[in-house]
């Protein structure tokens, strides 16, 4: 981690040989309340961003900041996702177009320190308050970087993935964390046990679920987030304290932990008490929320509760272990064949079974289905394919995707990726139809496309021409 570490502690210098220093008046424009969009830095020009400055903003006090990384580089979905509640708390958004995750740590570490080399030249920026927020991949990055670059930031939003494998959380870290994942994730358990892990070092947390699947969390969850950290900001002195949204903040929780007793969830009930009790703490009195907390947790229901998530968390594991051992030995790195076919493999990962469960009578019997699906949909329809790709093992991409198409036939990345495989595999007819349905069902990345080498033989095609034409015209 030497290298990663050097690259870190240069991360957020504002001078190098790549920077440029902006001349008077090179100072963009931004309209107050409207998102920006697509903004070049002044200081590295290769790099773009959405800027959002709030309608409250004046240059005479500083403003808190939160820099927004998608993986994908979809610099506007969590600008749109978290313009809402900057506006009401007068934070500064700049969400960046070069971030992505699954590859090594450099583009996000360049993207960062464009932003946040940009953001002091442009504004006037509260450095006691200054927040990242990232999904999957650059939620592990972000906290990555909490962590080394210690009271540089005040607190990370984490969506859909907890922290870096190599960094589990300390009693040390200096930041406050509010980490989401929805009820179908694939990572759904991984961001309960981190609520364990939270809980037992003593690190100011949140962890919130929603119903869906991996992904940003819903606007309202996002709005929670930065309110979370608006509290912890009153507790840390950072911001005057507001008594009229703490008393709201705190009726909305201890709702929430009622509600969860009503549904006989005592275990959830009793960690809510006790993130109340963390939370506003300096703020009000928390006694009956942590007597409440004790008396639900010891309940034999709650002891319970925790046994069988503990055990549904091994049972996942195990399976996901199996299933990628089959996966694995049906078309194994070098071979020229598959072992079995797409139906075979699909067969044995029992894929018909868990959709039956998946929309089944049983809730949450369905909910696992679900996540087991989406967990080798994610490995066989993205990054088992892509690796393929990546050393030229063009059948072993194809044999992969076919099997996450015959589980998906809506996924836009998956028939993006077999185009690119037929297109290796010279297959033209193949690749624009795969190409044409991956724009049918929401492929968008027109740069993506243009960038792509596979696609060089296709280019003059009217069929080529036209698809690259539709992705654009729908941004």
């Amino acid at each position: 981690m030497s290298v990663v570490l050097s690259i870190l502690a240069a991360a957020l210098v504002a001078t190098g040989p790549a920077r440029v220093v902006p001349e008077p008046g090179q100072q963009p424009e931004f309209p107050r309340g409207q998102l920006v969009d697509p903004v070049q830095s002044t200081s590295f020009p290769q790099q773009r961003y959405v800027v959002y400055v709030p309608g409250s903003y004046d240059p005479s006090r500083p403003a808190p900041i939160l820099y927004l990384m998608d993986p994908r580089g979809r610099a506007r979905v969590p600008a749109e996702l978290f313009r809402p509640v900057a506006e009401r708390f007068g934070y500064i958004l700049i969400s960046s177009y070069n971030t992505i995750s699954d590859t090594n740590m450099e583009p996000n570490l360049r993207a960062l320190q464009a932003m946040w080399s940009d953001a002091h030249d442009w504004f006037r920026v509260d450095d006691r308050r200054v927040y990242l927020a990232g999904f999957s991949g650059t939620a592990r990055t972000a906290c990555l970087l909490a962590r080394h670059l210690s009271g540089t930031f005040t607190g990370v939003i984490g969506a859909a993935a907890g922290f870096h494998p190599d960094y589990p959380p300390t009693k040390d870290f200096r930041f406050a964390y509010f980490g989401t994942a929805g009820d179908v994730d694939y990572n759904h358990y991984e961001m309960q046990r981190l609520e364990e892990q939270l809980a037992a070092v003593g690190l100011r947390h949140r962890v919130e679920g929603f119903a869906g699947p991996h992904s940003w969390m819903p606007s309202e969850l996002a709005t929670e987030a930065v309110e979370w950290m608006e509290l912890q900001a009153m507790r840390a002195g950072l911001r005057p304290a507001d008594a009229a949204l703490v008393d709201a903040w705190w009726q909305r929780d201890e709702g929430r932990a009622e509600e969860d007793v009503e549904a006989g969830r005592p275990l959830e009930a009793s960690w809510r008490y006790g993130a109340m009790v963390r939370d506003y703490d300096g703020l009000r009195d928390t006694a009956a929320a942590a007597r409440r907390a004790g008396e639900l947790g010891g309940t034999p229901e709650a002891r319970r509760e925790l046994q069988t998530r503990r055990r549904a968390y091994e049972n996942y594991q195990i399976w996901v272990t199996s299933a990628m051992q089959m996966i694995s030995e049906s078309f194994r790195p070098g071979s020229t064949q598959a072992s079995i076919s797409e139906a075979e493999l699909a067969s044995e990962l029992e894929v018909a079974r868990l959709r039956r469960v998946a929309a089944g009578p049983d809730p949450a019997a369905g909910l696992e289905a679900q996540r087991r699906l989406n967990a080798i949909e994610v490995q066989l329809g993205f990054y088992l394919p892509r690796d393929a790709l990546a050393t030229a093992e063009y059948l072993r991409a194809e044999h992969y995707l076919s099997v996450a198409i015959r589980m998906d036939d809506q996924s836009p990345v998956s028939w993006y990726l077999m185009a690119v495989t037929q297109a290796r595999l010279r297959e033209p007819a193949a690749s624009l139809k795969a190409l044409g349905r991956a724009v049918d069902v929401g492929y968008r990345d027109a740069a993506a496309v243009e960038a792509e080498k596979a696609f060089d033989a296709l280019r003059t095609r009217p069929e080529f021409v036209a698809l690259l034409g539709r992705m654009r015209s729908a941004g």
